[in-house]
């Protein structure tokens, strides 16, 4: 048997084992604090994205001390990067701004 439970089981199959991992790992409240619609539309995206394995050793990570811990301090991690990542971000939105306002005055575009 393969490790990649996608090549194995047919789509129908694979989405409801995903599923259930998905809920799993919700069940160890990764996404607590989220309204359920939210919830499950995130899990419907990990269910998209990972397979059943990788979902259930989600759930054992983050249910573990260290994977609790690990998530408590991702908060304030985000913190820290999120001012470097906009300020990357409106740099290359401008970036790509000024090229398109450069073309646009260009014959031919």
């Amino acid at each position: 048997m393969t490790s990649n439970s996608a090549i194995v089981f047919p789509a129908a199959a694979r989405r409801a084992q995903a599923e259930r991992g998905s809920a799993r790992l919700y069940d160890k409240k990764i996404a607590g604090g989220f309204p359920d619609g939210v919830t499950a539309e995130l899990a419907g995206f990990m269910v998209k994205h990972f397979t059943t394995r990788e979902l259930s050793a989600m759930a054992d990570f983050y249910g573990s001390p260290e994977g609790k811990s690990a998530l408590e301090k991702f908060g304030p991690y985000m913190g820290d990067i999120m001012p470097m990542l906009q300020a990357e971000m409106q740099h290359a939105v401008e970036a790509a701004q000024a090229e398109k306002a450069g073309n646009a005055n260009k014959p031919g575009t």
